[in-house]
């Protein structure tokens, strides 16, 4: 009997150190970073759940260009990292997680397009969970361009709407023309509450947002800009909004005589080395600012019928334009929309409502 017990110990001991081997093993197979050596990209590739896209200068050879990739802890990836392939067309990365039971495709793509200077939002997907709408815009060729972010993803982790309309960044069907942008603050939840985020502003800007840091430093998240090769001199479109009744603060209280309102704004601004997008803690105020266009108050005004919005770009004084530089792609551009002006501070009025159609992008003729 003894030794039956001791072969039945050894054999427990075995098993339980196999199964703590299992768990040490990473079911994660994602890519966390992107680079391309040399001087063919524009910008820091854009990384989202299972695409990649490379924003590449339109001289590139993309017949023979090399991502190299980082992955999750352990996992592997094929074709393998910095294998140089041909991207006239997109190609696909499978990552296998470190305990090989789980595996992503990865759609890797090239993006030469030059920044559109019309947005009319009638290009919209949902994302792979099919829980909200994505929007992106159709450059000449026919291949989409995601250019713009929001932050759905960060309400998806706290208050997960029932469906794709229940988000705080969504469409509609009654734009002045077509389909247009529907943008409303809502409630977070219980959760939100707790976490002193107790709205989400309906909002949209060109750039990227970085949920893995959301819920931590909301402000940090969201990455402001996109590549522009020509000097913006006004933005214009249309709107319409409906504040909504209660004004609250970021702890959930009522603020007596508050009322909400909303935000449009674009800004210029130079980027180098160390600074490739702004984000929400500078966006208005870092010094790389070249210009920027936003709504005065006075125009802000609450209307059931469509209203244009007509929104000059003010240049920086003192701030000089390298045209080289500019053809370099050294300057980038943000575009933002919000229904709360203060909702990236989690102030503002669950329901305040949004309408936004028909943008445009006028170009600097005096340049």
């Amino acid at each position: 009997m003894k030794e039956v017990r001791i072969i039945l110990l050894v054999s427990l001991i075995a098993a339980f150190s196999s199964c703590i081997k299992d768990e040490m093993l990473h079911s994660e197979a994602d890519i966390l970073t992107c680079t391309v050596q040399g001087t063919v990209l524009k910008r820091q590739p854009r990384i989202s759940n299972d695409k990649i896209v490379l924003m590449v200068k339109s001289n590139a050879d993309l017949q023979r260009i090399a991502p190299v990739f980082t992955l999750t802890r352990g996992a592997t990836i094929f074709p393998e990292s910095g294998t140089p392939l041909d991207f006239s067309s997109p190609q696909y990365y499978t990552v296998t997680s470190e305990d090989r039971h789980w595996k992503k495709v990865y759609e890797v793509s090239c993006d030469t397009s030059a920044l559109r200077k019309k947005y009319d939002f009638e290009h919209f997907e949902l994302d792979t969970k099919q829980h909200y709408y994505l929007f992106y815009e159709m450059t000449e060729n026919g291949s989409k361009q995601y250019l713009w972010s929001c932050g759905n993803e960060l309400f998806d982790l706290i208050a997960a709407g029932s469906d794709p309309d229940n988000y705080p960044t969504t469409v509609s069907d009654a734009g002045k023309s077509g389909m247009c942008l529907k943008l409303q603050t809502k409630s977070t939840g219980v959760f939100g509450s707790w976490s002193d985020k107790p709205i989400a502003a309906g909002s949209l800007f060109m750039g990227e947002f970085e949920s893995d840091s959301a819920l931590i430093y909301p402000l940090k998240a969201t990455r402001f800009g996109t590549p522009i090769d020509f000097l913006p001199s006004e933005l214009t479109g249309y709107y319409r909004y409906k504040a909504g009744v209660v004004y609250t603060d970021k702890k959930g209280k009522i603020v007596p005589g508050a009322k909400d309102n909303f935000d449009i704004y674009a800004v210029l601004f130079e980027t180098d080395a160390q600074l490739n997008t702004l984000d929400g803690a500078n966006v208005l105020t870092s010094p790389s600012i070249i210009a920027i266009a936003r709504i005065g108050e006075s125009d802000r005004i609450e209307s059931d019928e469509w209203r244009m919005f007509k929104i000059p770009f003010v240049y920086k004084q003192g701030k000089q334009i390298d045209l080289q530089k500019l053809e370099d792609d050294k300057y980038s551009l943000t575009v933002v929309f919000s229904s709360s002006i203060a909702g990236d501070l989690f102030r503002g009025s669950v329901g305040s409502t949004l309408y936004i159609d028909e943008v445009v992008l006028s170009e600097k003729t005096d340049q």
